[in-house]
């Protein structure tokens, strides 16, 4: 195993134990796209997944990836499609969260 990769294993560890009983998103992009959609500068990616890519990226208002996926994905497929739980009140939190 190559060290980015035991790096990376490392520090998503403590997430991967967690993120059965936090993670509410339920659909995977793969539904709708053949490749993600990253710069040429971003690491190397096997699989395109809500699950691989949030190994690196979190639920923050500095998180690009995060931004991205909320912004471009509001209207359509909406909320709804990638996540059982929302509410008034998780609309909310996500808006204070997104940059204006």
């Amino acid at each position: 195993m190559s060290y980015k990769k035991l790096l990376v294993l490392s520090a998503a560890l403590p997430w991967l134990l967690i993120a059965p009983f936090s993670l509410a998103a339920e659909a995977d992009c793969v539904e709708c796209h053949d490749s993600a959609p990253y710069s040429a500068d971003h690491m190397e990616v096997d699989e395109v997944s809500v699950e691989s890519c949030t190994m690196c990226h979190e639920a923050a208002s500095d998180d690009l990836f995060f931004i991205a996926v909320h912004k471009q994905h509001a209207e359509e497929p909406g909320c709804e499609h990638c996540h059982a739980d929302v509410d008034d009140a998780r609309k909310a939190k996500l808006q204070d969260l997104l940059p204006q």
